[in-house]
């Protein structure tokens, strides 16, 4: 089973399990989401249970890339599950302009910046920093505890 998930563009959440399929359906199942060429460019989040094994994680990433989809982070669903409840992550923060230098921006869940954050700024979030701009000054994602939390960035 595979679901797609938008969470912030250009990064999509991908849940996958073969609780309920094989492999090769699950490669086929994938195939068919992402042969239309409309996540190109974007960004994935790969989440997976303990149905799933490394291996066949690198052969999806490898699909994904051939799409020109890019993977940005792999993680069990285990993890991420321990990593809310540490956390307590509340919603999406949107910075809609260019961080100049002095500027801090700080949430307690997920930032997305469209903009640049330029020399001197920061951008220090409880969860995941995306940024649409040029990303020059600072960004620390998983403030808080959470090692799965990433930056995406131009």
């Amino acid at each position: 089973m595979i679901k797609i998930k938008g969470i912030t563009l250009p990064v999509v959440s991908l849940t996958l399990s073969l609780k309920d399929s094989t492999k090769e359906q699950l490669v086929n199942e994938l195939m068919e989401k992402v042969s239309s060429n409309i996540f190109s460019n974007s960004y994935f989040l790969i989440e997976t249970d303990d149905s799933i094994d490394r291996k066949t994680i690198k052969e999806i990433e490898d699909i994904l890339e051939q799409k020109n989809v890019k993977s940005v982070k792999s993680m069990s669903s285990q993890s991420i599950t321990s990593t809310k409840e540490k956390t307590n992550v509340s919603r999406l923060l949107i910075v809609n302009k260019n961080l100049r230098s002095g500027q801090l921006v700080e949430h307690n869940g997920d930032i997305l910046v469209l903009g640049d954050v330029n020399e001197g700024a920061k951008v220090i979030a409880a969860g995941n920093i995306v940024v649409m701009g040029n990303l020059k000054g600072y960004a620390h994602a998983g403030a808080i505890g959470d090692d799965n939390a990433v930056v995406v960035a131009k």
